[in-house]
């Protein structure tokens, strides 16, 4: 089906996410290069609220963040929620953290069991540099 003319858009809340309405429907109209459906429905997908825009699902945390401050994030940044609720996407709320900085956040005053702390450095480092565990003992 293609969208000849623009409506005005409308959102369907399936995980009940706090966003700004007028803010996300703006930034998909930007984003977007031809029209969109109508109706956009608001989704979860890897934990964080999503919308699904030709073809691709965008979490909408960061494309709000990208979108108020007009850039494209690397994936070596994360947007942080400041209250710790996943679903609340109000620009507010959201905060640009460093990839290295935000497990820091995260896990300050805790305890690590060692060997987790251990997976997670060999998961990071294969997905920075493509080495696995055993490719660095030899």
């Amino acid at each position: 089906m293609t969208v000849k003319i623009q409506r005005p858009l409308v959102f369907e809340n399936l995980c009940g996410a706090l966003f700004d309405e007028e803010l996300l429907g703006k930034a998909i109209l930007v984003a977007a290069e031809k029209p969109v459906l109508r109706v956009k429905t608001i989704f979860i997908h890897h934990n964080y609220p999503a919308i699904s825009m030709h073809g691709k699902k965008i979490q909408i945390h960061r494309f709000l963040w990208q979108y108020v401050h007009g850039i494209t994030l690397p994936r070596c940044y994360y947007v942080h929620h400041k209250d710790g609720n996943r679903l609340n996407a109000l620009v507010d709320n959201l905060e640009l953290m460093k990839d290295c900085d935000h497990p820091v956040y995260h896990l300050k005053g805790k305890k690590q069991d060692p060997e987790f702390a251990r997976r997670r450095t060999a998961a990071s480092t294969f997905v920075r540099y493509g080495i696995h565990d055993e490719d660095k003992k030899e």
